[in-house]
């Protein structure tokens, strides 16, 4: 089993990276309400469905955070938390993020502005990579 980064800056950035490769893919389409959902001649994926799909491999399979051992599970709940910019909801999933006192960030929703909410997830991680996670 693959593993995913420990420190929130590294596993948003992975993410971030995933996103980009099922935007780009034509088996994959991007929904924000969905983990990795096969639909049919695409997959449907949030920002932790294309860590799942690519990072993880898992295929054309109906998958979710909770179809994985715990470490990896926490992760993809934790990214799920951060595309939103919840920092302090992410902290009950990535304990680098406990007592660091970061404030959450304004993300705007994919839906909305794809590229704007790539740049805020980018900007995101330079502001977790100030804080040393």
């Amino acid at each position: 089993m693959k593993t995913l980064p420990s420190l929130p800056s590294d596993l948003l950035e992975l993410a971030l990276e995933d996103l980009k490769k099922a935007e780009k893919n034509p088996n994959y389409k991007i929904d924000m309400g969905d983990w990795h959902t096969p639909d049919g001649d695409a997959c449907s994926v949030c920002m932790a469905g294309a860590v799942i799909g690519f990072t993880l491999d898992a295929g054309f399979e109906d998958m979710n955070p909770y179809d994985f051992p715990k470490d990896i599970q926490d992760k993809l709940l934790a990214i799920n938390a951060l595309r939103k910019g919840g920092v302090t909801d992410a902290e009950d999933w990535l304990p680098a993020l406990r007592g660091k006192d970061i404030a959450n960030f304004k993300v705007v929703h994919y839906k909305v502005n794809p590229e704007k909410f790539k740049s805020d997830i980018q900007a995101m991680i330079e502001g977790l990579r100030k804080y040393g996670v």
